[in-house]
């Protein structure tokens, strides 16, 4: 296909936030370069490096602008990149992603299809994974509970307009690690939101940085939760922000014990202990055994990418339309903090539920999980006794 730059009735600036990215920025631009639409501008923000960045760009990419500033970490790079910018419609790359070439093609294509789209989000997977295989079509709209929960919308995967960019406040310096749900959890208070469940970009993690950011994401993620209090119980039912807690608490939980991390773990549980019951159990069932059994399909299947797989229905984040009980104090049962239990250590092996029985999924792979009572499972007190 015949690349042009007048297929789009709109223009696009590319953002890319680099640091220290002299092995990887080349593959990044290079898929730019491959667009079948190609973007107005391509601004790199050299954040601070000390690898010889900069002068790499300058020398094999003259036609990139290069912006060159003290490290100040990725929300100051991404807002300066913004700034900078001289297009209606931003579209973010960090600098160890890819692009495939019809990225920015299909998602200009959505942003003109409405007035009132301020971001479109592309489905990604890891390099060397299969591609699930998902009805090119489709559009997915995202609510603001399901940006909020903590849904995984990366940076790279983003085409956004600039003026709700600037509308929501952009980038905060103080939420990195989660400043991009920051910001999304913000603009989509606004403007709609909607996801292409395509394979459209490749997200290449790093997992020892991926573990040593977690804790703090983990408490920028509470903070945040904590300031969207108001905004969740205008959206949601009488438990909703009791349950995005729970929700998010009961992911990194799983996080945490997977990766050793003992003080994440019991500064999870301690968390746990403070939500009323009802939300805990409710989360569990309907959001996390759910999310459990998605994850262990894509693991098994070799389709470790996501394009709408782990996206959590708006209907169990909203919770029930009554609360059945609360305990006293606003406190769960104190066994309900150890919620998580054995369930990311290998194979580990809960008790069984009277009347319930145990589930054992064979999509669960590498050991992760190996056992879990069914959703439909009694919940009166700890399903990992």
């Amino acid at each position: 296909m015949a690349h042009t730059n007048s297929a789009s009735e709109i223009s696009v600036s590319v953002v890319i936030p680099a640091y220290n990215a002299c092995d990887t920025i080349s593959d990044a631009l290079a898929s730019v370069r491959a667009q079948t639409v190609q973007p107005r501008e391509i601004i790199v923000v050299d954040d601070g490096s000390t690898d010889g960045t900069g002068d790499l760009l300058r020398r094999r990419f003259p036609d990139v602008m290069v912006v060159p500033q003290p490290r100040g970490g990725p929300s100051v790079a991404r807002n300066t990149g913004v700034d900078q910018a001289s297009s209606p419609w931003i579209a973010f790359l960090d600098a160890d992603d890819v692009w495939e070439s019809r990225k920015l093609e299909r998602q200009l294509a959505q942003a003109r299809s409405a007035s009132d789209v301020g971001l479109v989000y592309a489905g990604w997977n890891r390099p060397g994974r299969r591609p699930p295989s998902r009805d090119e079509g489709r559009v997915v709209p995202l609510d603001f509970l399901q940006v909020l929960s903590g849904y995984f919308i990366g940076p790279s995967g983003v085409l956004a307009s600039r003026e709700a960019i600037l509308d929501a406040g952009g980038f905060r310096p103080d939420r990195d690690g989660i400043e991009d749900r920051d910001l999304w959890s913000r603009l989509v208070l606004r403007r709609s939101v909607v996801m292409l469940p395509s394979v459209l970009w490749s997200y290449r993690k790093n997992p020892h940085h991926a573990q040593a950011r977690r804790l703090g994401g983990f408490l920028a993620g509470l903070a945040l939760l904590h300031e969207m209090r108001e905004a969740v119980g205008k959206r949601s039912g009488p438990l909703g922000w009791e349950i995005l807690m729970s929700y998010q608490i009961l992911r990194y939980r799983f996080y945490f014990r997977r990766d050793g991390n003992r003080d994440g773990d019991a500064r999870c549980r301690e968390l746990l202990s403070e939500i009323p019951a009802t939300a805990v159990h409710w989360t569990w069932r309907h959001l996390f055994l759910p999310y459990l059994v998605r994850r262990g399909l894509s693991r098994a299947t070799g389709q470790d990418g996501s394009t709408g797989e782990f996206l959590p229905p708006s209907s169990a984040l909203r919770g029930p339309a009554v609360p059945t009980h609360h305990h006293p104090g606003g406190r769960a049962d104190s066994d309900r903090s150890d919620a998580v239990g054995t369930l990311a250590r290998p194979g580990g092996t809960p008790g069984q539920t009277e009347g319930s029985g145990v589930v054992r999924d064979p999509a669960s792979v590498g050991g992760e999980v190996s056992a879990f009572p069914p959703p439909t499972a009694p919940v009166g007190g700890d399903p990992f006794p």
